[in-house]
């Protein structure tokens, strides 16, 4: 829209793209916009619908905990655009507008990190757990009397990736279903634990649920097995400035069935058809 001055204030009307009209004294042109029929999206507007809602899904379901979770991002970038970013275009899972409208969230392998420090790499063991590439030794277990000083000394001692005074955030985002019409929600705990070989506190006081610092094989693992994602997200303060690993999720199936991954009856080419037509039915 714009004010128009000189010859032009004489205009009324219609011309081409805009619409030239008279308020308060002066003359105004408005360009006209091409608005498509309500229901009526393009191919391309439905795709992003379908492409976009389980992200956005997720981003809400962890309720700000990846906040400065994406520390390598352009400028004026927020977390949720680098989050959008680096995982559209990645297994899309295709949500139908009725599941969008009941809060559907489908758990999927996405980026939940993204920085500079070395990735904290995982893998599922024979008991369907997520284990992951941080080295415990092979005395070291977890009981009810364990502290943050005991697990500290054990990461401290076998990794040199870690610091003193580093983060580990470890991140479980289970895969849950209403009990009535089977809706599938994502489910979000975590735990914190910074490394401090000197801490008394106990353990417990980390966190719990499946993200919950556990040990297998040597290794830092989830406390579990469950169906969902797990991820390590290792952070490190530097001045006003925090360092953080590149992670992505690590999802399996039921603790029954571990190669069941939740989102894959909604990453295929028919769910994809069935969510933009339910825009279209819209």
């Amino acid at each position: 829209m714009a004010t128009l001055t000189g010859l032009t204030t004489k205009l009324n009307g219609t011309a081409g793209e805009w619409t030239f009209y008279r308020r308060l004294g002066v003359t105004v042109a408005k360009q006209k916009v091409d608005r498509r029929p309500a229901g009526h999206a393009s191919e391309a507007q439905l795709a992003n619908r379908v492409a976009w809602a389980n992200l956005v899904a997720f981003w809400s379901s962890m309720d700000g905990l990846l906040a400065g979770a994406f520390s390598r991002k352009g400028r004026g970038q927020t977390d949720y655009n680098a989050f959008m970013s680096h995982n559209l275009g990645v297994g899309e899972v295709y949500l139908t507008r009725d599941m969008v409208r009941r809060g559907a969230c489908v758990v999927a392998p996405y980026c939940v990190s993204y920085g500079i420090l070395p990735t904290v790499e995982a893998s599922v063991a024979a008991d369907g757990r997520v284990v992951s590439s941080i080295v415990l030794g092979d005395a070291f277990g977890v009981g009810e009397g364990s502290t943050v000083g005991d697990l500290s000394r054990a990461v401290l001692t076998h990794n040199g990736d870690f610091r003193h005074g580093d983060l580990l955030v470890a991140l479980a985002v289970e895969q849950i279903h209403d009990p009535e019409g089977g809706t599938p929600r994502a489910k979000v705990s975590s735990a914190l634990l910074q490394l401090d070989a000197c801490s008394p506190a106990p353990l417990a006081t980390t966190g719990g649920g499946p993200a919950a610092f556990a040990v297998a094989g040597g290794h830092l693992a989830a406390a579990e097995p469950f169906c969902g994602g797990v991820a390590w997200l290792h952070l490190r303060a530097c001045g006003d400035t925090v360092k953080v690993s590149t992670q992505r999720l690590i999802v399996t199936g039921p603790p029954d069935d571990p190669a069941a991954m939740p989102y894959a009856p909604y990453v295929t080419p028919e769910a994809r058809h069935r969510a933009i037509d339910s825009y279209r039915r819209s």
